[in-house]
């Protein structure tokens, strides 16, 4: 008869796993009662090995599944914007070079552009690509990233650039440069 599993003590006072099943057997002589006790410890590693793995794959496919996600919201999104910035240029081919409009065009369309490379960016995530890396004027990218602070940021909060005037270029994503001048800031 099997009677399941138990918590047994080593001889060094530890614990153990068994699995404990019993046998009774009638002879000439009298009874003989044979208890085995199966050690748990390998099966039981086993289990929490297969479950680890189990859980693994379960997140692998739940990440799986929101890099689709992200890669469909993304490449509609890409659509959207594709429009707003045709329409910019649009709108700007119609301005006077003097006119007051032309400065807010510039800024919408460098926002557009901008909002186009988190689209890429987000693309590049969802496929698993490795990041587009270029030479970036770390200057260029401090600037782009000021003008959309000083529009983000509360009126209460001052920000200056001290920036050094012989900076030398970085092998880097520009949108990942960007976002990252735009965390610390906001953080």
């Amino acid at each position: 008869a099997l009677l399941g599993e138990m918590t047994a003590r080593t001889a060094a006072g530890g614990e153990l796993a068994v699995e404990v099943s019993v046998s009774f057997e009638r002879h000439a002589d009298g009874e003989t009662t044979t208890v085995f006790a199966r050690d748990l410890t390998g099966r039981k590693k086993a289990e929490a090995h297969r479950t680890e793995l189990e859980a693994q794959l379960r997140e692998s496919h739940k990440m799986q599944a929101i890099g689709t996600m992200a890669g469909g919201i993304a490449h509609d999104f890409n659509n959207i914007l594709g429009a707003i910035l045709g329409n910019v240029e649009l709108a700007k081919a119609d301005c006077d070079h003097q006119s007051p409009v032309l400065e807010s065009l510039t800024e919408i369309e460098k926002a557009g552009r901008r909002a186009r490379d988190l689209v890429r960016q987000i693309l590049t995530f969802s496929r698993n690509d490795p990041p587009r890396r270029t030479a970036v004027a770390l200057a260029e990218a401090m600037h782009d990233t000021e003008r959309l602070l000083r529009v983000t940021l509360p009126p209460t909060v001052e920000l200056h650039m001290d920036l050094p005037h012989d900076m030398p270029p970085v092998l880097a994503d520009p949108t990942q440069v960007e976002q990252a001048l735009l965390n610390l800031c906001t953080n």
